[in-house]
């Protein structure tokens, strides 16, 4: 799971890297919401996972790339301690 890229059809928010989900911000303005996130993701054409996994971050307000993948890997974490 962790490194591995799975094909675009079968990503889901379980399985989406931080790679994926920094694919779908090109062009994001930061400092960025969890709202433009999500619209960014939806308009460079992301698939469902990625915008499920965008839709389950916790933070409010994303200052930078890292912010991204830092919010990407609070997700995964809290799912594992669920």
């Amino acid at each position: 799971l962790g490194g591995q890229k799975s094909s675009e059809g079968n990503t889901t928010a379980d399985n989406v890297s931080a790679a994926a989900v920094e694919k779908y911000m090109h062009g994001i303005k930061f400092p960025a919401s969890k709202d433009d996130l999500v619209k960014q993701a939806e308009s460079n054409g992301a698939p469902e996972g990625v915008l499920e996994a965008v839709k389950g971050f916790g933070r409010d307000e994303y200052k930078s790339v890292t912010d991204i993948s830092q919010a990407l890997k609070e997700e995964k974490q809290s799912q594992y301690n669920s």
